[in-house]
């Protein structure tokens, strides 16, 4: 049952690049001539190229923002190398060539290239990539969507599908005892009582953030939760953020280097368009919650901060560590149809009285990424992500107290295959672990919501901590 995401992998594609570019140790960027000078073409998409050096000997290609060539990608691109720029393309389909007017050389054509896309919900290949688990049926509200979601899986036609019918309906798919868990990934108000169902039923859960749609409507279910009688099935929260091994691996740093919080920041600017996918579903383009995207998406930045914030110190957040105490924030709408609030900033405070601040917006075209920065009175790990990259840049002093970087960096993941697993094993053992703790998911949830209530409020003092 569910919505996810996870990047489709590109056909083969060629592209003409200099052996000069190849040869670079960084990256090198091709110069766009603009709109008036590109060739219009019907089929073809053009942009930015530009090659990265992703350690000593891989080179990826990339389109924008989207990746298209990686030795881990499969099929790979075959790249042509020539010594000076070249201004043809060649499709990987068909034998036929062009030459592009001089004027967009060095800008590269590339053809059949989708952008990475996440119609196949993510959830589905962890599924199936995990060898514990054995998918054996969907549901979803609508028979098209549930069979949408069926047609993406490896083997559709194993599959049973489950649909609001009298015929066959969630009811009925919660009654059959060979399924033991269900992942939830319904639209954010209808998650909680589904979620009751399948406990009801003794099923184990795995939910999809966040926890609840507000702090009540979430203290309520874990209550529920409670209060089933023992044996019961376990109930996990997903957050994939916490399973992405370059905030993994930046708490380890935090860890590493020690020391006590001084200051921390999170930063996260995007712009979500007028064909997005995600605002065209209904739901969220009339949202019947608190926050719209700030909510739906914003509570993924939060678990960031807090677990890096928890590799700190000696304070009782997630890991032992530093959590937000109180914050004060503004909020605004700067694009009308992200309704009903789509930017804040604010100011927040650490139990142990440390300032930082946190900024949020799904409205700025032109300023986007992601960034997580904590520092400690020894040194500091600084989280950046642009895709399909994301780096940890950690900085401390050696014994000659000698300042000494370090940057790392990971391929783009989302955690959801990571998140699965841990979910299964939790199954097998009984006990869910704290990253997927429904009480670690309604302290995401607090923290969002005090954003947008202070900003309602004109910039209000909000305690945390309940």
């Amino acid at each position: 049952m569910g919505e996810g995401a996870g990047p489709s992998t590109p056909p083969a594609v060629r592209i003409c690049v200099p052996n000069s570019a190849i040869s670079r140790p960084a990256i090198h960027r091709t110069r766009d001539p603009g709109p008036a000078s590109r060739p219009q073409k019907r089929g073809l998409k053009l942009g930015y190229v530009y090659l990265r050096r992703d350690n000593g000997t891989d080179i990826s290609l990339h389109l924008n923002s989207h990746i298209i060539h990686h030795p881990s990608i499969q099929p790979p691109a075959s790249i042509i190398t020539t010594s000076t720029i070249s201004s043809k393309w060649s499709e990987s389909h068909s034998s036929a060539q062009a030459s592009l007017p001089k004027a967009v050389c060095p800008l590269y054509v590339i053809t059949h290239l989708p952008p990475p896309t996440d119609s196949a919900p993510a959830h589905l290949p962890a599924i199936e990539a995990n060898p514990s688990l054995t998918l054996k049926a969907v549901y979803s509200r609508s028979e098209k969507s549930a069979r949408d979601l069926a047609s993406a899986a490896k083997s559709p036609s194993s599959l049973a599908i489950y649909h609001d019918s009298p015929s066959a309906s969630l009811a009925a798919l919660l009654a059959r005892s060979d399924i033991t868990g269900v992942i939830i990934a319904l639209p954010i108000t209808a998650q909680p009582p589904i979620i009751r169902q399948a406990l009801l039923a003794g099923k184990h859960v795995l939910s999809e953030k966040p926890i609840g749609p507000t702090i009540a409507a979430a203290q309520e279910l874990i209550a529920f939760y409670d209060a089933l009688p023992s044996p019961k099935p376990i109930w996990a929260v997903g957050e994939n953020f916490r399973y992405i091994d370059a905030l993994e691996y930046g708490a380890s740093k935090l860890q590493e280097i020690g020391g006590e919080l001084t200051t921390f920041r999170l930063t996260r600017h995007g712009f979500v368009a007028q064909g997005d996918k995600y605002l065209n579903t209904p739901w969220r383009r009339v949202p019947e919650y608190q926050g719209g995207f700030l909510l739906d998406g914003g509570v993924h930045f939060v678990a960031a901060l807090r677990m890096l914030l928890g590799a700190t110190g000696q304070g009782q957040g997630q890991g032992g560590g530093e959590e937000i105490a109180r914050l004060v924030g503004f909020s605004g709408l700067l694009e009308e149809r992200l309704l009903p609030v789509d930017t804040v900033n604010a100011v927040a405070v650490t139990q142990s009285g440390k300032t930082g601040s946190i900024a949020m917006s799904f409205g700025t075209e032109f300023k986007s990424g992601l960034e997580v920065e904590v520092v400690t009175t020894k040194g500091a790990v600084h989280l950046t992500e642009a895709w399909p990259v994301r780096a940890i840049k950690s900085v401390r002093k050696n014994e000659a107290g000698e300042k000494v970087e370090e940057t790392k960096e990971f391929k783009f993941t989302i955690g959801v295959a990571e998140e699965v697993v841990a979910w299964g094993e939790a199954m097998e053992k009984g006990v869910v672990e704290t990253k997927q703790s429904p009480g670690e998911a309604l302290k995401d949830l607090e923290i969002l919501q005090r954003l947008l209530e202070s900003g309602e409020k004109g910039g209000e003092v909000q305690k945390i901590g309940l």
